[in-house]
């Protein structure tokens, strides 16, 4: 049994994606007999406290998501990354990335994460940018898949529009759920929980709003659609989760478009900004039925998810071994 720090932990968003992901993280490690002996906030380089706090640990992981991106102007993230090497080297134990999409670094950072012993990355697009630099990562699928999920067989009803983080299309998305009369799923923190935000941090508060956010909830609504239209990495997840066709709009990274070649071999699905903004909401909002061929693709990306991430966990271990 390893005792690890997770860094960059997401147990404690708002937002349900990030949260499933947590999860299934947290069940993985328990499952392979590993303690996750303590943790730190997404994206917070640790503190001398958190590091007192890690005491002897036997690895250090990371928990990209979707931070890891764009250091010219979130120095934070190269903060993050130098300070877990610098653990690594305190410690001599083997350091690890999960879960990530990684572009646009800077130097410093590309040379920190080429001091990781595993990097694993959630799409191809990421491991496509970081082979030239520090060689194939391993690929594996947001771990929000990481679990088996059975869509209920109950009546299916109308398309589902999901929010987006870049502020231009989420207006319009709220503008043509408007136009055609469709459901509008909030998954934005600050929308969900209004003007308690700025105190979220308190307990009772923290725990309402969880209770608004709960990932089984956000999936069950994404299954009782027959289709969706998303602007967020994690709808195109929950709707893959739940086997619903979707069509899906660039956000502030090619994580989206990457997951949707990565599943289906193409980008079909995939609508730019400038597309999105500029089309007619009938025609955004109509989002066609999976083919034959598209269902077989999902299913086979679902398993993906789950073998890789298994695998990911049995290259986590040797590590711990070595």
């Amino acid at each position: 049994m390893a005792r690890v720090a997770l860094l960059s932990d997401t147990s404690g968003s708002l937002h349900p994606g990030s949260r499933l992901a947590s999860t299934n993280i947290d069940r993985l490690f328990a499952e392979a007999g590993h303690t996750i002996a303590a943790r730190t906030p997404f994206l917070r380089t640790p503190t001398k406290a958190d590091e007192a706090r890690f005491g002897d640990v036997d690895a250090i992981v990371l928990h990209g998501e979707g931070g890891i991106h764009h250091t010219d102007a979130r120095p934070k993230v190269r903060r993050l990354l130098e300070a877990a090497v610098a653990m690594k080297a305190e410690r001599g134990c083997p350091l690890i990335l999960i879960n990530a999409t990684v572009a646009a670094l800077d130097e410093a950072s590309l040379r920190a994460l080429a001091a990781f012993d595993l990097v694993v990355v959630r799409d191809g697009e990421s491991a496509d940018y970081l082979a030239p630099h520090i060689g194939r990562p391993r690929m594996v699928p947001d771990l929000s898949l990481a679990m088996p999920y059975e869509p209920p067989a109950g009546p299916r009803t109308g398309t589902l529009v999901i929010d987006s983080v870049e502020p231009a299309i989420d207006l319009r998305l709220a503008e043509v759920a408007a136009a055609e009369g469709l459901p509008l799923l909030r998954m934005d923190p600050r929308v969900l929980a209004g003007p308690l935000y700025r105190i979220r941090k308190l307990p009772f508060v923290r725990d309402r709003l969880a209770r608004k956010s709960r990932p089984q909830d956000v999936l069950a609504r994404v299954a009782a659609a027959e289709r969706v239209l998303t602007g967020r990495f994690h709808g195109l997840m929950f709707s893959i989760l739940a086997r619903r066709p979707f069509r899906a709009i660039q956000s502030n990274t090619g994580k989206i478009r990457s997951a949707i070649v990565d599943a289906l071999g193409s980008d079909e699905r995939h609508i730019t900004a400038s597309e999105a903004l500029s089309m007619d909401p009938a025609v955004l909002a109509a989002v066609p039925d999976f083919t034959a061929t598209e269902r077989t693709a999902i299913a086979a990306y679902l398993e993906r998810a789950q073998t890789g991430a298994k695998a990911m966990m049995d290259d986590i271990a040797a590590l711990v071994r070595r």
